[in-house]
Order: C-alpha cells, then structure tokens, then sequence
C-alpha cells in the first residue's frame, strides 16, 4: 500500500465538483491511496479509482494524524486540526 494522503478544500471548494473529480482521476494514476473530502456532492462522485475513498465528511482531527500527508485549501481549521 503507497501513502495515505488527506484531501480537503473546506465546505467552499468542496462545491467545486470537476477540479475534485480532476483531482480524484489523478490520484488513481498514482501509487498512493487518498480520503477525500467531498462535502454535500458525495453522489455526484459515481466513478471513483479504487484506491480512493470519497466521503461526505471525516473527522479531521482523528484523521490528520493518522496520514501521511495533507492537501487542503490553507483555511483555519484544516491548520489548527
């Protein structure tokens, strides 16, 4: 299994449904496994690569420290969590 990175732009950019699903299509190119963030959009995500989980909503603060790296759009949660 590659590195587990978090991927989360907030409820904002969560409303920004093709450049998650650009970004999605990318990482099942890759060799890591990602979480990502989707907001209320979870079922516009119908064709997901296998080595990623989209959710409406993870706990942050019990997430972060269990991955290895985080992509977030710099809010104030997503530094303070």
């Amino acid at each position: 299994d590659g590195p587990l990175l978090y991927v989360s732009f907030g409820s904002l950019g969560a409303g920004d449904v093709e450049l998650l699903k650009r970004i999605i299509a990318t990482l099942g190119k890759t060799r890591y496994r990602a979480l990502v963030n989707v907001g209320g959009y979870k079922d516009q995500y119908t064709d997901v690569p296998g080595n990623v989980i989209v959710e409406s909503w993870f706990p942050q603060p019990s997430v972060i420290p269990q991955v290895d790296a985080v992509i977030h759009h710099g809010g104030n949660n997503s530094f303070t969590e």
